[in-house]
């Protein structure tokens, strides 16, 4: 696992990318206009209303101070009103913010395929660098998984999915999720401040 940023909090974990999208392989697609989706799960949250129970993991730790989750309607994909703005302030390569949902009761992500639109959109100084992005579940044991990385792209909508596996291959029950979300982690590069990167159309 990572080492951690903000407060030495253990993070969660979020997203990845490849080709197709099954067994806990995941897939990534590039686009600057809405194109169509790779896999097209029902839309769960599209941010239309706000961000909901949306919020910094860990639940139990105060946000970082620079960074937020906020509504907004600046950035959407699609044909969605609104969107979930990320505000981050990452001085360093290997620094991470992680945001997701606590649920009660836990569902069942069994064969579900998770999908979102993510956003990079400003935050960059000096050379390039890595951006990433990745689903994570917990099980109700707290039994950790997550997705493999899906690279961001400045300025372009990429579509993030993992499918949970079903194989035994991640240690998490499926049929039993009790929390899942996602991280924003910076891999590589210079410092990242301010950094905007917004997150829209999140289904499963």
């Amino acid at each position: 696992m990572r080492n951690k940023f903000l407060g030495g909090a253990a993070a969660l974990s979020v997203i990845l990318l490849a080709s197709m999208c099954w067994f806990g392989a995941g897939c990534g697609k590039v686009s600057d206009i809405p194109l169509s989706p790779l896999i097209n799960p029902p839309i769960r949250f599209n941010f239309d209303s706000g961000i909901g129970a949306w919020k910094y993991e860990p639940e139990d730790s105060p946000t970082p101070a620079g960074f937020a989750l906020s509504p907004s309607t600046a950035k959407t994909f699609g044909n969605s009103a609104g969107s979930l703005k990320l505000t981050l302030n990452f001085t360093g390569a290997k620094q991470s913010f992680d945001f997701g949902m606590r649920v009660a009761p836990p569902v069942d992500l069994t064969g579900r395929a998770m999908s979102a639109w993510v956003l990079w959109d400003s935050g960059i100084t000096g050379s390039p660098s890595k951006v990433i992005a990745k689903f994570y579940v917990k099980d109700n044991n707290w039994v950790y998984s997550s997705g493999p990385d899906a690279t961001l792209a400045l300025g372009r909508w990429i579509q993030v999915t993992w499918s949970l596996p079903t194989d035994g291959s991640v240690p998490t029950n499926p049929a039993n999720i009790k929390e899942w979300g996602m991280e924003i982690y910076l891999d590589s590069g210079p410092a990242f401040y301010p950094g905007a990167i917004y997150v829209d159309n999140v289904a499963f």
